[in-house]
């Protein structure tokens, strides 16, 4: 059995995380990847009968992307998957 949370994401220029010319910085991919997780976190709760608990994880990781940013219309898409046995 394998369980999965996909997302996609249109970057648009009046994003949040958008700068002054609509671009969209790459960094920012970590919350969007944080965004999955928690929904995959949460459905895995649900299907154990559990109401979903906020969790908060602290971890010092490095992240090396080849481009500083996304342009409006471009799609980024995440998917989180765990195999059960």
């Amino acid at each position: 059995l394998m369980l999965r949370c996909e997302s996609v994401t249109l970057v648009r220029a009046d994003s949040l995380a958008a700068d002054a010319c609509g671009r969209f910085p790459a960094v920012a991919l970590i919350e969007i990847m944080a965004q999955a997780i928690g929904i995959y976190a949460g459905r895995l709760q649900r299907l154990a009968g559990e109401l979903p608990l906020w969790v908060c994880f602290s971890a010092r990781a490095e992240c090396s992307l080849p481009i500083s940013f996304f342009t409006p219309g471009d799609k980024l898409f995440c998917r989180v998957q765990k195999k059960l046995k």
